[in-house]
C-alpha cells in the first residue's frame, strides 16, 4: 500500500501540470462545498427587515413661567422591526459554477479514458456516448428531435477517438485543453442561439441525472478509503496489538455510520452529534489521492497508465463535489438526501464488507505482526471484487427496503431544478407543473413546498401559500417557512394562529433571533407588553450584537418604559451606526429630556428617505434643538419620493426654525397650519403649539447683550423676537441708525403674538409716532386704554409729551 504524495513526479511535465491543476480545482470545489453548506438555505432564501413607524408623546423644552412649567407638546418617532422571510430566489450563479465544474471534470475524464485499451475505451465511450444524448441538446433550440445533439455528439466521439486511435502521443494537456475547448464552444453556441432567458439552469438540470450516476459510481468505489487507512495506521509497526487495533478502529467507525444510517431512516433519534456524510465525503476524496498507485493495481487490467487513473479520479471527484455542492446553493433538500444515501449506504456496507476482506485474507499476517497495508490489494483467497458484488446485492437490499424512496427523491431533486430553470425564464406556469411533480416523487421536502408558496406569494394568494409554508415545515422545517406560514396568517387577520406558529417555531429553533424578534413584535401588537420584553431580550441575546435586536430594545423603553428606567438604558446606549438604532437612541433621550448634543447626520439628500432615515433625521432635528448645523429638512420636503413624509419634515423644518433660525417664520408656519382646517385635530394642535412657544418665547429670560451692528440686531430679533429687553435694545439702535422703520416693522410683527403685553403696545405707540403715523398710534393708543386701563393712565404723559414734541418740531420747522 503506497502512502507516497509523490506518484506523479515521474510523469511528464505536462501532464503533472494538468494533475496539479486539477487537484487545486478539487481542493477549491471541496472549499466552496464548504461554503455552500453552512449557508444551505441562505443560498436561496433571506431575511428582509420591515420597518414600522411609530411615535412617542414628548415635551420639549420644559420652561418655568408664572403659571408653572411650560411644555412644548410634540412627538418622536420609533422605529420597530420585524423579519420577513424572502420568496425563494434562483443561484443562478451555482448554476454556472456547477456546469462549468462539471465540463472540466468530464474533460479530465475523457481525456484519461483516450489512454485505455480499446475495448474498455469502446465500453467507456459508449457510456459517455449514453449519458451526453440525454442533455436533451435540442430543447435549448426548440427543437423536436435529437439531431443537434447527434452532430454534438459526434463531434465529441470523433475528437476522443482520433486521439485514442491516431494521435497516441498527444500530450495530455493538449488532449484535454482540446476536449474543454470544444464544449466551452459547444455551450457558449448553444446558449447565444437558445430562446431561454436563461440557458445555463437548463444546463444544470440536464446534467443532474448525469451527475448522480457517475457521483454513484465514484462514492461507492472509494467507500472503504478510511478503512484502508486504518489498517496502514494498524500495521506501521509491527505487533501482537496490529489486529486488535485494526478492529477496534474499523468497528468504532462503523458504528458511527450505522448510527448516521439508523437516524436518517428514523429509527433512532438519540439527542447526539451524529458523523456527517459530507465531511466522511472530503475526508474520502482526499485520503483516496495519496492511494492512486494502489487504484492501478485494482484496475491494472482496464486503466493501463497511472496518469490516466489520476484523471479519471480526480475528474469524477471534482464532478461529485460540484453536484452536492449544487444541492446545497440551491437548498434542494431531496438532492441533499439522495447524496447522504449514497455515501451513508456506500460506506456502511463496504466499511463492514472491506473489513470481512482484510480478515478473511490476511487474518494470519496479522498474527504475525506483519505489515498487512504492503500486500492489501494481493488476496490470499478471496479477491476484492467478490465483496464489491456482495455490496451491490446488498445496497440494492436496502434501498428495496425503503421502495426505493431514494429514487424517488432523485426525481424530486430533478423537477425541483427544472421548477427553477422555469422560474429563472419567467415561465411560472410551467414552473408550478414541474414543482408539483415533484411533490408527486416527494410532497414534504421543504424545497418544493418553499418554491411553490414563493409563487403563490408572487400572485397575492396568502391562502394557498400557507398551505405550502405548512407542508415545507413536514420533514424538514426551517424558520423560513415558520415566518411565511405566520406572516400568512397574520396578512389574513389571524392573529393567534400566526402567534402560535412562531411560538411553535420557537421551540424548534430557540435560539433563532429573527423566530424571537417577531415573536415580540406580535406579542407587543397584543400589548403584552412583559412577553414582548422576554423575547427582545432572548433575540439580543442569542444575535450576535445585531443592530436590530439592539434597536427593537431601544424602541421598547422609548415606548413603555417609566422615566426612571428610561434614564438608567440611556446609560447602556452604544454608538451603532444603524439608523433605526440612532433614530431610537434620540426618541428615548428626547423622552427623558435629555440634554441636547449635536447629533452628525450623513442622509444623502439625492436619495429617497426610508422609514428609518426619515425618523432620524427628524428625531436629530427635535433632540440638538440650537446646538449644530441645520439639517436641510425642508429639501427633503420637497421630494416627491419624500411626499409621505413631507409634512413632518415640514414641522421638524419648523422647529428647527424656531431654534436655530427665525422664530417668526415658526409662528407665523404655526398660525397659517392652524388657520387651514378649524375642525381638525391637527389644526387644534398647531394653535395649542403655537400658543405654547409664544407663551415660552414671551417668559424667556432677559437679554442682556448688546447690540454693535445690523447684524447682531438681527439675529437677537430671529432668537428673542418677543422678549421686551430685546425689543428695547434693537429699537433704540435702529432709531439712534436712522433706520426707525425697521424698528416698528419689527414691533409690528411682535405685537401679532404679544396683544397681552402692554409695555410692547407702548413700544409701538411711540415708534409710530416717531416715524410719523400718527393715526396708527391713536388706534393703538385705544387699543392700550381698552386692555390695560391702569398701565394706559400711567403711560399716557409719555404719549403726550412725545405729541407736544413732535408738535414743537413740526412749528419749529414752519
Amino acid at each position: 500500500m503506497n502512502h507516497s504524495f509523490a506518484f506523479w513526479k515521474h510523469w511528464q511535465k505536462n501532464t503533472q501540470w494538468l494533475f496539479l491543476s486539477a487537484l487545486v480545482l478539487l481542493l477549491t470545489s471541496l472549499v466552496g462545498l464548504g461554503y455552500y453548506y453552512v449557508n444551505y438555505l441562505e443560498n436561496v432564501i433571506h431575511w428582509d427587515i420591515l420597518s414600522e413607524l411609530d411615535d412617542i408623546t414628548i415635551s420639549l423644552d420644559p420652561a418655568q413661567s408664572a403659571d408653572g412649567m411650560l411644555h412644548i407638546p410634540s412627538k418622536a418617532y420609533i422605529i420597530r422591526e420585524q423579519f420577513l422571510a424572502s420568496t425563494m430566489r434562483i443561484n443562478i450563479e451555482a448554476s454556472w459554477i456547477f456546469t462549468i465544474l462539471a465540463i472540466i471534470a468530464l474533460s479530465l475524464i475523457y481525456t484519461g479514458i483516450t489512454f485505455i485499451s480499446r475495448t474498455w475505451y469502446l465500453i467507456f465511450t459508449g457510456i459517455s456516448v449514453f449519458l451526453l444524448m440525454t442533455l436533451q441538446w435540442d430543447l435549448f433550440l426548440n427543437r423536436t428531435g435529437n439531431w443537434v445533439g447527434f452532430c454534438i455528439i459526434i463531434g465529441f466521439a470523433g475528437l476522443s477517438y482520433f486521439f485514442h486511435a491516431f494521435k497516441r502521443d498527444t500530450s495530455t494537456v493538449l488532449r484535454f485543453s482540446t476536449f474543454l475547448v470544444y464544449w466551452l464552444i459547444v455551450g457558449s453556441i448553444t446558449i447565444k442561439m437558445s430562446s431561454y432567458l436563461s440557458a445555463i439552469t437548463h444546463f444544470s438540470t440536464q446534467l443532474i441525472p448525469q451527475v448522480f450516476i457517475l457521483g454513484a459510481l465514484f462514492i461507492f468505489g472509494m467507500a472503504y478509503e478510511i478503512p484502508k487507512w486504518f489498517v496502514f495506521i494498524s500495521t506501521r509497526a509491527q505487533g501482537s496489538q496490529n489486529l486488535l487495533n485494526f478492529v477496534v478502529l474499523t468497528l468504532i467507525y462503523w458504528f458511527n455510520i450505522l448510527l448516521v444510517f439508523l437516524h436518517n431512516n428514523k429509527v433512532i433519534d438519540w439527542d447526539m452529534l451524529y458523523l456527517n456524510p459530507f465531511l466522511l465525503f472530503g475526508l474520502s476524496i482526499i485520503l483516496g489521492i495519496w492511494s492512486i498507485t494502489d487504484r492501478m493495481i485494482l484496475a491494472a487490467k482496464v486503466l493501463n497508465h497511472e496518469f490516466a487513473t489520476t484523471l479519471i479520479y480526480i475528474g469524477l471527484a471534482i464532478l461529485s463535489t460540484s453536484g452536492i455542492f449544487y444541492a446545497f446553493a440551491t437548498a434542494n433538500d431531496p438532492m441533499i438526501e439522495v447524496w447522504e444515501d449514497i455515501i451513508i449506504y456506500s460506506n456502511l456496507v463496504m466499511g463492514i464488507l472491506f473489513f470481512l476482506y482484510v480478515l478473511s485474507n490476511f487474518y494470519g499476517l496479522f498474527q504475525q505482526g506483519l505489515s498487512v497495508s504492503k500486500v492489501l490489494y494481493k488476496p490470499l483467497s478471496l479477491p476484492i471484487y467478490v465483496f464489491r458484488i456482495m455490496a451491490l446485492i446488498i445496497l440494492v437490499a436496502l434501498f428495496s427496503m425503503k421502495s426505493f424512496y431514494t429514487l424517488n427523491q432523485a426525481v424530486a431533486s430533478y423537477y425541483n431544478s427544472l421548477g427553477d430553470h422555469q422560474v429563472a425564464n419567467h415561465d411560472y406556469r410551467f414552473a408550478e407543473v414541474a414543482y408539483k411533480q415533484a411533490i408527486g416523487a416527494e410532497f414534504r421536502n421543504h424545497k418544493t413546498n418553499y418554491a411553490l408558496a414563493s409563487l403563490a406569494l408572487l400572485q397575492n394568494d396568502n391562502e394557498t401559500a400557507a398551505v405550502y409554508f405548512k407542508r415545507a415545515l413536514a420533514k424538514n422545517p426551517s424558520p423560513y417557512a415558520y415566518e411565511g406560514l405566520a406572516r400568512s396568517f397574520s396578512d389574513r387577520d389571524r392573529f393567534f394562529d400566526a402567534l402560535f406558529t412562531l411560538k411553535e417555531a420557537s421551540k424548534h429553533f430557540p435560539k433563532n433571533t429573527e423566530i424571537l424578534t417577531n415573536l415580540a413584535y406580535l406579542y407587543n401588537k397584543a400589548k403584552q407588553l412583559d412577553s414582548s420584553l422576554i423575547y427582545l431580550e432572548k433575540a439580543q441575546e442569542f444575535s450576535s450584537n445585531s443592530p436590530i435586536t439592539a434597536s427593537n430594545l431601544v424602541a421598547f423603553w422609548a415606548k413603555n418604559g417609566k422615566l426612571t428606567t428610561q434614564k438608567e438604558y440611556i446609560q447602556q446606549l452604544k454608538a451603532l451606526d444603524y439608523p433605526s438604532y440612532q433614530a431610537n437612541a434620540l426618541a428615548l433621550k428626547l423622552s427623558t429630556q435629555a440634554q441636547s448634543e449635536v447629533v452628525e447626520i450623513s442622509a444623502n439628500q439625492q436619495k429617497a428617505l426610508d422609514v428609518s432615515t426619515f425618523a432620524w433625521i427628524y428625531n436629530a432635528a427635535l433632540f440638538q434643538k440650537n446646538l449644530g448645523t441645520a439639517i436641510p429638512l425642508r429639501d427633503f420636503a420637497q421630494k416627491a419620493e419624500n411626499d409621505q413624509y413631507s409634512e413632518d419634515l415640514e414641522f421638524a423644518h419648523a422647529m428647527q426654525q424656531f431654534y436655530k433660525g427665525d422664530k417668526q417664520l415658526t409662528f407665523e408656519q404655526l398660525q397659517a397650519w392652524a388657520s387651514s382646517d378649524t375642525s381638525s385635530n391637527k389644526a387644534q394642535y398647531y394653535q395649542v403649539l403655537l400658543n405654547t412657544l409664544v407663551k415660552k418665547e414671551s417668559t424667556s429670560d432677559n437679554f442682556s447683550e448688546n447690540i454693535v451692528d445690523a447684524k447682531a440686531a438681527q439675529l437677537a430679533i430671529y432668537q428673542h423676537p418677543l422678549n421686551e429687553k430685546v425689543l428695547e435694545k434693537v429699537s433704540a439702535f435702529y432709531n439712534n441708525n436712522k433706520k426707525p422703520e425697521e424698528a416698528h416693522r419689527m414691533l409690528n410683527n411682535a405685537l401679532k403674538w404679544r396683544k397681552d403685553n402692554p409695555a410692547i403696545w407702548q413700544m409701538y405707540i411711540l415708534q409710530c409716532l416717531t416715524i410719523g403715523m400718527e393715526p396708527y398710534a391713536k388706534d393703538a393708543l385705544i387699543d392700550l386704554q381698552k386692555r390695560f386701563p391702569t398701565d394706559y393712565q400711567r403711560f399716557l404723559p409719555q404719549y403726550q409729551a412725545k405729541i407736544a414734541l413732535i408738535e414743537k418740531q413740526s412749528a419749529g420747522f414752519q
